[in-house]
């Protein structure tokens, strides 16, 4: 990074996976963090599966349904 040109950018992404290293070793989603627009940019380039959507599928019937 020290003989990069652009060492100010690639520290401040390193800070952020130091970050999202933190949130998996704590069993936090990486979608539940408080990312900023930038952050979300770089976040987006590394495709992390915590960090998209969570479906939850059950399979019931209807009158289980019905009763809620």
């Amino acid at each position: 990074m020290k003989r990069s040109k652009d060492h100010k950018k690639e520290e401040e992404e390193l800070d952020l996976i130091n970050r999202v290293i933190e949130m998996l070793k704590a069993g936090v989603f990486v979608k539940d963090g408080e990312w900023s627009a930038k952050d979300v940019d770089f976040l987006n380039k590394h495709l992390f599966l915590t960090s998209k959507p969570v479906i939850y599928l059950v399979n019931i019937g209807k009158d289980e349904y019905i009763k809620k």
